[in-house]
């Protein structure tokens, strides 16, 4: 789905390399509504609730097991786990354990693909046989990845724990259509009130359809899609709260806290740590 143009990125997407000790310790490739992150090592220290995150993630290590935490259970460890949207997120300690993690928001078409690889509203374990199919078809990269080769390991992930792409069938042809006009609004259009009434149909009716179909508010799709918004208009010398501006997300504090429940580091730590290699790419 294209872009309008307000929002579209510029030629050349932002990179950001601190790699001076020649050690290489995270890689994050960011396209729209999708990510690989790559790292030797990383850490989440809180629980995500539910509902914060539109996107199915998997998570699997390469050099061992990662202990999971929080959502009321004890600590355990494993070494792959699949997370349908909306649902609760682990906190999770890996250490040397050689992490991908790729995260699909809904309406890509990533997300529909995985979408009966997961429990509705909740999450499972990797099986043996995916971790293993995962590890031959998706290699931990001590390097940095070009554009290409990190799209290439995106789709790897998704290849190996899906069949051929299928018809995205479970959105509702009025979905579809406001999905589009979202796409098309600049963000001060951008209100539940002003998607009814340019689909035609009540709020309430909204609702109930944002809920059958992606189990979420249609308040929350919008922010959703500013907060991807903002880090698509990302570009150096922007500031991470000029992009947010830019893209009609004023509630910073949120945007932030979002911002390091998805990649589990703060807008400035993603871009200014040592070791790190991040690109925002064009789609």
């Amino acid at each position: 789905m294209r872009q309008n143009s307000l929002f579209s990125p510029p030629i050349y997407p932002q990179e950001v390399h601190h790699t001076d000790s020649g050690h290489l310790s995270q890689q994050v490739f960011i396209w729209k509504q999708r990510f690989l992150h790559q790292a030797r090592s990383h850490i989440r220290n809180r629980t995500i609730s539910l509902g914060r995150r539109l996107s199915i993630s998997v998570m699997f290590s390469h050099d061992g097991p990662f202990q999971l935490s929080g959502l009321g259970a004890a600590p355990f460890n494993c070494e792959g786990i699949i997370f349908a949207s909306g649902s609760p997120r682990f906190a999770f300690e890996a250490v040397d354990s050689g992490l991908t993690i790729i995260d699909a928001g809904i309406n890509t078409p990533a997300y529909f693909r995985l979408l009966d690889k997961v429990p509705n509203d909740s999450y499972r374990l990797l099986s043996a046989g995916e971790l293993e199919r995962l590890r031959s078809n998706v290699r931990l990269i001590d390097s940095p990845l070009d554009r290409a080769s990190a799209d290439n390991a995106f789709d790897q992930v998704i290849d190996t724990l899906t069949t051929a792409p299928t018809e995205q069938t479970t959105i509702s042809p009025r979905v579809k259509n406001i999905l589009k006009l979202v796409e098309q609004r600049s963000p001060e259009e951008l209100s539940v009130k002003e998607l009814a009434r340019m689909g035609a149909i009540s709020e309430s009716r909204l609702r109930a359809l944002f809920q059958s179909d992606f189990n979420c508010s249609p308040a929350s799709y919008i922010r959703w899609v500013k907060l991807w918004r903002a880090i698509q208009c990302w570009r150096a010398p922007m500031t991470f709260t000029e992009a947010a501006q830019q893209a009609g997300f004023y509630d910073l504090a949120h945007l932030n806290r979002t911002v390091m429940d998805i990649f589990g580091q703060s807008p400035t730590a993603l871009s200014l740590a040592e070791g790190t290699h991040m690109q925002i790419c064009e789609r």
